[in-house]
């Protein structure tokens, strides 16, 4: 990693090239100083998080930078459910322009594929007016409910669609173990600020939290 103190790079605490027992426990004086780490790679920065939960909640909007500094986002969630059983989750986008939520019939496409302990199966749909996340019901229950990570891209540029791609594992709402993968796009190109998830009916419960990274581009 190149370091700039005050200008001059390439400072180093080891100017010999062995790193002796000395060295380890030598400390640079940098009061004064200003120091500069090069950015020679994209980071992924914790951006927010979602405390955990007892209560159900409608939906839950999760803040999408627009400013185009990052590349992508990655949303966990460590073990999200639905309050009533038997119900699908669902995802929309916002529009930054008009500050509403995508909700017209024809707004996504978006695909799933799915297999449990007993049976596999997918659904599709390439005009909808929501993504869907799940073939058989989301888990409602806090023994039931497993791992879903997603990686969200292009929101912040009108001339792409944004879409998302994530996976599921854990169990159903029926208690058999499965796993899931699905993901989406939006079908018209717009700038979009929020990603909201919720159930097809009822409410969610945010049992262990979440957390929202962004890479940087």
């Amino acid at each position: 990693m190149t370091v700039t103190i005050d200008g001059t790079t390439g400072v180093s605490l080891v100017q010999d090239g062995v790193v002796t027992a000395d060295d380890l426990s030598s400390t640079l004086d940098l009061s004064g100083k200003t120091v500069t780490l090069a950015n020679t790679a994209s980071a992924m920065v914790l951006l927010q998080e979602g405390a955990a939960s007892e209560s159900g909640v409608s939906s839950i909007d999760i803040p999408l930078d627009v400013s185009g500094d990052y590349f992508a986002f990655r949303l966990i969630l460590p073990a999200l459910l639905v309050w009533n059983n038997g119900q699908d989750l669902y995802a929309r986008v916002r529009d930054a322009s008009t500050g509403s939520y995508k909700t017209a019939g024809t707004a996504y496409t978006w695909s799933v594929m799915e297999r449990n302990s007993v049976n596999q199966a997918g659904t599709q749909s390439t005009s909808d007016d929501h993504f869907r996340l799940c073939w058989y019901s989301w888990p409602n229950s806090a023994a039931e409910a497993g791992a879903t990570e997603m990686i969200i891209m292009n929101n912040a540029d009108a001339s792409q669609r944004t879409s998302f791609t994530g996976q599921y594992n854990g169990r159903d709402n029926a208690d058999s173990n499965k796993m899931t993968v699905f993901g989406g796009m939006c079908n018209a190109a717009t700038q979009d600020d929020y990603f909201r998830l919720y159930a097809a009916s009822g409410d969610i419960v945010i049992k262990g939290g979440y957390k929202l990274y962004g890479y940087l581009a």
